[in-house]
């Protein structure tokens, strides 16, 4: 950098730059996935056994959560898995989170009720997130582009039917 004074004159000086400026590179954090303050009284934070009652006669489980990214400015992308056995007929659902402009975002999601059943069940329900899945056939596409940029919740539903009182019997645990 090299300070000139202006037009001979000592009192108003300027400054050229004559050196490229190291703008540093923006790091991806991975994103991290929290319950959300509402999800007690759901019934469905994250350190509790959901327990849907196809008695009833409820067409789908609601998830609410809190996805945290320091890249407040970034999509994310989503994908809802129930009892993931190696198979794409266990994706449920897939979408984008867009940015908020914080590192907060509010997210809901709900998963169809012939996801869950049948009655007397224990049921995996994974939200994975991350900047960009790999759509990889291989990978199952459950595998980020970026390895570690990636946020995984996991919530143990419990399928009974109130009106079928025979079919209760479950261990629960089955569903660790």
């Amino acid at each position: 950098m090299r300070c000139l004074p202006l037009a001979g004159l000592p009192l108003f000086m300027s400054c050229l730059v004559t050196e490229p400026i190291q703008i540093p590179e923006e790091v991806n954090l991975p994103p991290s996935i929290m319950s959300a303050p509402e999800a007690r009284a759901m019934g469905t934070a994250l350190d509790q056994i959901v327990v849907f009652d196809e008695g009833d006669g409820a067409m789908e489980q609601e998830f609410q959560v809190v996805v945290r990214d320091p890249n407040a400015d970034q999509s994310l992308e989503y994908q809802i898995w129930v009892d993931f056995n190696g198979s794409l007929d266990s994706l449920v659902g897939s979408g984008t989170i867009e940015p908020t402009g914080t590192m907060d975002r509010s997210f809901a999601f709900t998963v169809r009720s012939d996801k869950l059943g049948p009655a007397a069940a224990c049921r995996k329900v994974e939200l994975l997130v991350s900047t960009e899945f790999d759509f990889n056939i291989d990978t199952m596409l459950r595998q980020p582009v970026e390895a570690l940029d990636i946020a995984q919740a996991v919530w143990w539903v419990r399928v009974i039917d109130t009106g079928e009182v025979d079919r209760q019997a479950i261990d629960l645990d089955s569903c660790r």
